[in-house]
């Protein structure tokens, strides 16, 4: 990411836009990469106006292609599926077979955002094949290919599948990068949320304490991939009912979310989910605490519609929490409000939080 910010500023005293497109570009896929979302799509977007204006189409056309995947799998899906055109166009007019099956790629992570399994396992299955014959069985893209497979078996409730999948992916990575390359991390962090999906805890509990080695070993204790991590592992060990485990793990997911470079995004979910341990562990007082927290931040961030239905959620929680303390008062002001809130959305869609409120 320096080396990139390097580029961006040289290019930009040059007064070369498509130079500084392509490594915006560069930026927003190992944002992507590292599942940091927002900043992949701020930077995928002004890849595209400055690769429109140094009137490089390939470089617009691959930042089109994965700007729809950021904003599917931040769950913005009518502009992913608007953009997907534009990308589809874009690539269409360049016309490189490898950038046609990237755009493919990007229909197929839409569709599975959007939950039409049925158009997108067919899809990738497609471009899996292609892979093994463009690449060869032995190819980081083949086996990302088979990963993203497993990724959507998985969702689709087919664990057996995605389970195949993952360990062909973790195989082949293995064998070309090494046991401890975050790549493979990556892979056991997502067969680890399958299993866990599935109901086997146990092999979850394996796979993310290996994801956890893996980036810690690789990239050090403070790596922003362990958010993720311990994330799952908050959601595993409450599965489990061990709530001791799950308050340590939010704790470690609060503070490391808080470290440079991630979005304000990653701190709200961390800290709605410690405010969830602590309501689920009795202490009330510091759920209110962080549930309040959680509120107040939100607010100095302007817009932001993918927070909007979390929030609804910690506003819930919090209205729980004070009733539980006898917080009454305060409890009636913050029902209001989720009220007032819930009504910005279409009838029915909270009824169940609307009822709580009332």
């Amino acid at each position: 990411l320096a080396v990139i910010d390097e580029v961006a500023a040289g290019a930009n005293e040059l007064g070369a836009p498509e130079i500084e497109a392509a490594g915006l570009l560069h930026r927003g896929l190992l944002h992507k990469r590292r599942r940091v979302y927002e900043p992949a799509v701020e930077a995928l977007q002004r890849a595209i106006d400055l690769a429109e204006r140094g009137e490089d189409d390939e470089v617009a056309a691959s930042a089109w292609i994965h700007l729809v995947r950021a904003l599917a799998l931040l769950g913005r899906l009518e502009e992913a599926k608007s953009g997907m055109g534009h990308a589809q166009a874009k690539a269409d007019r360049v016309g490189d077979t490898q950038l046609l099956r990237e755009a493919q790629r990007s229909r197929v992570v839409e569709a599975w955002q959007a939950g039409r399994f049925d158009e997108a396992i067919p899809q990738q299955r497609d471009l899996v094949q292609w892979c093994h014959e463009v690449f060869g069985d032995e190819h980081p893209y083949t086996a990302d290919a088979e990963l993203l497979l497993a990724n959507i078996l998985g969702d689709a409730e087919r664990h057996d599948e995605a389970q195949a999948g993952y360990d062909r992916a973790r195989d082949v990575l293995t064998r070309l990068l090494g046991a401890e390359h975050p790549a493979v991390a990556r892979v056991a962090l997502e067969s680890g949320v399958d299993h866990m999906a599935a109901g086997r805890f146990e092999q979850a509990q394996t796979a993310f304490d290996t994801a956890e080695h893996i980036y810690q070993t690789a990239l050090g204790p403070q790596a922003i991939e362990l958010v993720v991590v311990n994330k799952a592992l908050v959601q595993l060990a409450v599965a489990r009912n061990d709530l001791e485990e799950a308050d340590r793990r939010a704790r470690r997911s609060v503070e490391l979310a808080r470290l440079d470079g991630l979005p304000a995004a990653e701190e709200l979910e961390a800290l709605s989910m410690r405010a969830m341990v602590s309501a689920e562990l009795g202490q009330h007082e510091q759920a209110i605490a962080l549930c309040r927290e959680y509120l107040e931040r939100l607010g100095t961030l302007g817009k932001a519609p993918e927070l909007e239905l979390p929030a609804l959620f910690v506003r819930g929680t919090l209205i729980s929490e004070l009733s539980t303390t006898g917080q009454h008062d305060a409890a009636e002001a913050e029902a209001s409000r989720l009220l007032e809130e819930a009504q910005r959305h279409p009838p029915g869609q909270f009824a169940g939080l609307e009822t709580h409120a009332w």
